[in-house]
């Protein structure tokens, strides 16, 4: 099943995000009573791939990019087949297995901002994240 993400900018300003690496979002699961960012949980992490299910799969290091402006009015928009190749912890050149994402309850992240820090205008300085309505994957 293929789920597709929209992001609205419904402010009557621009918006700043990160639009550089695979995905301009995020996703969290819902464990424990606690919400979690795949992208900090110690095992987890995931880029995406187009790859079949079962195929050898990279993780691809991304040049860090400056953040990506929507303007007013304007949409982003990507799908996800919940297919994906996993971080793990082991070393990055080794190669991981396409698999789907696990079953749960998920929910996916959109950080934006209006401005950038003084000393990095890579980072957010006033970062604030959206989130979807939480949704379960089987």
């Amino acid at each position: 099943m293929i789920i597709k993400i929209v992001v609205d900018n419904k402010f009557d300003t621009p918006i700043l995000y990160d639009g550089g690496g695979d995905r301009f979002w995020g996703v969290e699961y819902f464990k424990d009573d606690e919400w979690t960012n795949l992208a900090y949980k110690e095992s987890g992490g995931f880029q995406l791939t187009e790859e079949n299910i079962g195929d050898t799969c990279y993780i691809t290091f991304y040049e860090r990019v400056p953040l990506a402006e929507l303007k007013p009015g304007s949409s982003l928009s990507n799908q996800w087949s919940q297919k994906i190749c996993p971080f793990g912890t082991a070393d990055p050149a080794e190669p991981r297995t396409v698999r789907y994402i696990e079953s749960g309850r998920y929910r996916f992240t959109f950080v934006y901002g209006s401005g950038t820090t003084n000393n990095d205008s890579f980072r957010l300085s006033d970062s604030k994240t959206a989130y979807s309505n939480s949704f379960i994957i089987k």
